[in-house]
Order: C-alpha cells, then structure tokens, then sequence
C-alpha cells in the first residue's frame, strides 16, 4: 500500500506542471475540478471492481495479484 500511496504522490506531483502547460490559463481551475472528478470516480469504480474481484475468487492471497 505504501508504494501506492509514493506512487500515486509522484505522478500527482509530476502531472501538475503538465497539466498548466497544456490547459488554458482562463479556465485551468475548471479543468483541474473535471480532472479531479473523473479521477474519483475511477477510484470508486475500481474500488467496488477490486472488491468484486475478491468476493469472486474467494481467496485473500489474491490482494496481491490486484495490487
């Protein structure tokens, strides 16, 4: 969980940069609230999907196979 978590700060740390370079100076904030939206919504989605998937196979050894 913990390389999830660095992983997860580094690409958030290294995409903001990006993401003032290629959106509109204007309407950044509007960008970065979808962004951030669609972003949550992916970890709700794959959040119940990884749920799913472990009541299917039944088996905790598979935590690992999901990370």
């Amino acid at each position: 969980m913990l390389v999830l978590i660095f992983g997860k700060a580094i690409y958030d740390v290294s995409m903001l940069p990006l993401m003032m370079q290629l959106m509109p100076a204007d309407r950044f904030g509007q960008f970065a609230s979808a962004n951030a939206i669609c972003t949550a919504i992916g970890y709700m989605i794959g959040s119940a999907g990884a749920g799913r998937f472990l009541d299917s196979v039944g088996s905790p050894r598979f935590v690992y196979l999901w990370c």
